[in-house]
């Protein structure tokens, strides 16, 4: 197999200043995570000109789209670990494999999908929707997304192979091209703009799918004309299970612990839902505000994973621990800038997002409780980012499934206790942050001290 060559859009991290790379890598990972909110938002703007039956079609459906994106990132991670290793080891051969190797069980995935989501659909929406108008713009939606959501894990094995060797500058340029590629194909296919033959919710679904393709294209393009040495025709008697093993070990409890994120807001959704809509649109749109604000802060937990990985497979420990110190300082002065902005003007936010004044009150108040939880949400992200470096990614799981105990029990306790408004609830979700925080600093010292001899061990699996 061809070698893997460096060109100027990659980085080696195990040289060279480390805060330059973490800066470099985080301003481009946080780049391509302003492009995927705003690729929310349009695709919210233009279906909502549909129709309420529409959205609501579309809403349930697109739920299919958050698993299947959960399940492409399990792939991903897992990939973009063992590739950032092998980077950092400078084994050319290895990463090579690696991509072809994830190709294979990227295609796989890519048939499973395909063959499984299309007789499920209909009974998929049925079981959401009970309007039959919007069944059947749901299930229009679907027949024409499930091919992006199949082509999604080709595309995501090819971009971890650059993302493991710190190409986050093209994947950026990548999200840009889909991003276009969508903002200009929705209106048309889906209102009809210029053709005057509009195809509802299916041009939604159609638009989506055209901007995955337009991603892979892009991506294909990058690969043969930089001439990166990496096989795009892989072998499937190439293919080792042990390997494979090793991509789902790291990567299903990464999935894992996404899964627990969208739990502890589902929990939450749960709780206040007896406050009535004020609160629940109060909490809603805080949680968006939030995602917002702390993409600063997850980018350099993905930039700290690529340096992570590439030293953790260069056995330099020590650049681990320059590396974890700079990404925990960078981290805490966001986290600190976002906590100061809730505490003293939150009010400039929260205009841009609700009219009603009762809703405006909840969310000033949820914002100003969950800031004193936003400087442990950074640690806990470093602590994400260190885990995924060195492969051991069930340590930052666990560490996120002590929530269970610290918030959702509490909460549901004082619901059930005492006569608690939505303050207590929040609160408590703020709060648990901070033994989170606790356990994850320990998992990252834990974690860098036993990572020694990892490295040979690992190669010789």
């Amino acid at each position: 197999m061809t070698a893997f060559r460096r060109n100027s859009s990659t980085h080696d991290a195990t040289i060279g200043s480390l805060p330059q790379h973490l800066f470099s890598l985080a301003m481009s990972s946080a780049g391509g995570q302003v492009l995927q909110a705003l690729y929310l938002l349009v695709d919210i703007h233009y279906v909502a000109k549909l129709g309420s039956q529409s959205l609501a079609g579309v809403g349930a459906a697109g739920s299919v789209a958050m698993l299947m994106q959960a399940c492409s990132q399990v792939l991903g991670i897992g990939t973009g670990s063992l590739i950032a290793q092998a980077a950092g080891r400078k084994n050319n051969e290895e990463l090579g494999r690696l991509v072809s190797e994830s190709l294979i069980v990227s295609i796989g995935c890519a048939l499973v999908v395909l063959l499984l989501l299309y007789p499920l659909t209909g009974f998929y929406v049925r079981l959401l929707l009970s309007d039959g108008v919007a069944i059947e713009e749901g299930q229009r939606y679907l027949f024409w997304l499930i091919p992006g959501l199949a082509v999604q894990f080709v595309f995501s094995a090819l971009r971890s192979g650059l993302r493991g060797t710190g190409a986050f500058s093209i994947v950026l340029r990548i999200q840009l091209i889909s991003f276009i590629q969508y903002t200009v194909t929705c209106p048309i296919l889906a209102l009809g703009w210029i053709t005057e033959r509009p195809m509802g919710a299916a041009g939604a679904g159609l638009a989506n799918s055209l901007s995955v393709f337009a991603s892979l294209l892009a991506i294909l393009v990058y690969y043969s004309k930089l001439q990166t040495g990496i096989s795009l025709r892989p072998r499937l008697r190439s293919l080792k299970i042990q390997a494979v093993r090793r991509i789902v070990r790291i990567g299903i409890p990464s999935g894992g612990e996404l899964i627990l994120q969208y739990v502890y807001v589902a929990v939450t959704y749960y709780l206040v839902q007896g406050f009535g809509h004020s609160v629940q649109a109060g909490f809603a749109t805080g949680v968006r505000i939030i995602q917002v604000l702390t993409i600063p802060v997850f980018a350099v937990a993905w930039a700290l994973a690529v340096i992570v990985g590439q030293n953790f497979g260069a056995n330099q420990i020590y650049r681990i621990r320059a590396g974890v110190r700079d990404a925990l300082i960078s981290s805490t002065l966001l986290s600190v800038a976002i906590s100061i902005l809730f505490f003293l003007h939150p009010d400039w936010l929260i205009h841009w997002f609700s009219d009603d004044d009762e809703a405006r009150r909840w969310i000033s108040e949820f914002l100003s409780i969950y800031a004193w939880g936003i400087l442990s949400q950074g640690v806990v992200a470093v602590c994400t980012g260190v885990c995924q470096g060195i492969g051991r990614t069930t340590l930052s799981f666990w560490g996120s499934a002590t929530r269970l105990l610290t918030f959702v029990l509490p909460a549901l306790m004082i619901l059930r206790m005492f006569d608690a408004g939505p303050s207590y609830i929040w609160w408590a979700a703020s709060l648990s942050m901070i033994p989170h925080a606790m356990v994850s600093l320990f998992i990252i010292r834990y974690a860098i001290a036993g990572c020694a001899d990892l490295p040979q061990k690992l190669v010789a699996r």
